[in-house]
């Protein structure tokens, strides 16, 4: 069995006796483990974001068709969103078209 080593106001000096490891502090022993969880954590946040977003969409939707008074706004909100997805995926497609014939690299 070792002995610890003190200091003047009689507490242990760290890094000395037989625990030496166990005397490092907790946030040191577990700064990996902590990373990874806040790492986890932000993860499922930013793939819930989309998710929600859906989800108020949806639902903002839901109530505009169930009032009778704004149905007109609710079509046109349908419509729009219709619009821009397509617009979207036009812009996208013709992106893409471009690349693949080698246009805008200067050559």
């Amino acid at each position: 069995m070792t002995t610890q080593e003190y200091d003047a106001k009689s507490q242990p000096v760290l890094g000395t006796g037989s625990n030496a490891v166990g005397t490092r502090s907790w946030l040191k022993r577990n700064k990996a483990r902590i990373a990874a969880t806040l790492t986890a954590i932000a993860c499922a946040a930013a793939c819930a974001v989309p998710l929600l977003i859906a989800g108020g969409v949806t639902a903002g939707l839901g109530a505009l068709f169930t009032d009778s008074d704004l149905l007109g706004p609710a079509l046109l909100a349908a419509t729009a969103a219709g619009g821009f997805v397509w617009w979207q995926r036009k812009r996208a497609g013709a992106s893409k078209a471009a690349a693949a014939a080698g246009s805008g690299d200067g050559c």
